[in-house]
């Protein structure tokens, strides 16, 4: 791929990619609670994820995106990835949590269980079986929870 010197303004391959990633963003927004579906989101994130790794195929065209994404932290752009991050890291966080309670009380869980417990993702649920975790008196009691 040839770039070219643009005196520190973004190429245009730069611009459309920042437009379309607010875009997906958008309509992911737009949504209300529970109107868009983990599915179309998913669909949504990956397109945007595609985008964004077009980008990343030049070591250079990817570090110009991410300056020009940085100029400004109230960027749509840049605000809903570090929500994203926020919200995976919460995630994670409460799955790892669920996993240690369990391997605690009852033994390294099943790579089946493992598999279970890191689809979810819903943090309220997450949090349920946490304290399930906790309070079931035997991991048949906890298994029931996650049906």
């Amino acid at each position: 791929m040839r770039t070219r010197a643009t005196g520190g303004r973004p190429t245009r391959r730069l611009v459309v990619a920042k437009r379309k990633a607010q875009h997906y963003i958008q309509k992911i927004r737009a949504a209300p609670d529970g109107m868009i579906s983990p599915q179309r989101k998913g669909e949504l994130l990956l397109a945007m994820a595609k985008l964004i790794a077009g980008v990343e195929e030049d070591p250079k065209m990817r570090q110009r995106f991410m300056q020009m994404l940085m100029q400004d932290p109230e960027d749509p752009v840049v605000k809903f990835l570090r929500e994203q991050g926020k919200a995976e890291g919460a995630l994670g966080a409460i799955r790892s949590a669920v996993l240690q309670v369990l391997e605690c009380r009852f033994g390294r869980p099943s790579r089946d269980l493992v598999e279970q417990i890191n689809s979810i993702s819903s943090l309220k649920k997450l949090k349920a079986l946490h304290r399930r975790a906790a309070l079931a008196p035997r991991i048949e009691d906890f298994l029931k929870s996650l049906k």
